[in-house]
């Protein structure tokens, strides 16, 4: 992707993720980004594509390449590491290329928004979801196989545990916590999980 699209990208980011789609106007957009209506509108037709863009390249894309890069034959207790290691880097990029510091609430309002914004991107985020779903079972039944943890628990059910374990935390935390606050209670319910079920 040429590098000032992208640039552009990570901008309108932050400042939808910050002021919410209604809350911006194009003329705000492109003074907070620092370039000219026509420069701007070389790349993007008008706000409406612009945020599609920034949901399928910035939003969305975050999320499929992490899938695509998963090692499915590891230990549960790496995948955990793994896993919150990954938040972290998130949260480190978002905030190094969005120049803002953004609360969690943000990123459920900018969720909901996409929805309404965005065709097709339920159907994606739900591929995504189904797809990390799959690969917490995955791992499950590998450290089943390999007597990491209790042949007698269910997979499905603990890989679902593991999915809304972290989406209660970030649902109950967004009002008040930091991101980096959230994934400290998130590794911690992940590891008491963990020690529940392993051998």
């Amino acid at each position: 992707m040429n590098n000032t699209k992208q640039k552009i990208l990570w901008k309108a980011f932050g400042i939808f993720l910050e002021k919410g789609f209604d809350g911006v106007s194009i003329s705000d957009l492109q003074k907070e980004i620092g370039m000219g209506r026509a420069s701007l509108y070389h790349y993007f037709k008008g706000k409406e594509d612009l945020f599609v863009n920034v949901v399928l390249e910035c939003y969305l894309a975050q999320g499929k390449e992490k899938h695509l890069k998963a090692d499915l034959n590891i230990s549960l207790y790496t995948m955990i590491d793994q896993t919150i290691e990954g938040y972290k880097k998130e949260v480190k990029k978002q905030n190094s290329f969005t120049d803002r510091k953004i609360g969690v609430l943000n990123y459920y309002l900018f969720a909901f928004q996409a929805m309404k914004y965005c065709p097709g991107f339920m159907k994606e985020a739900l591929e995504l979801q189904k797809q990390e779903l799959e690969q917490w079972k995955s791992v499950i039944n590998y450290s089943i196989e390999n007597g990491e943890i209790r042949r007698d628990i269910d997979a499905d059910e603990i890989a679902k545990l593991f999915v809304n374990a972290e989406n209660g935390i970030g649902i109950r935390s967004a009002y008040s916590a930091k991101p980096i606050e959230i994934i400290a209670e998130i590794e911690r319910m992940y590891k008491n999980i963990y020690n529940l079920i392993k051998t």
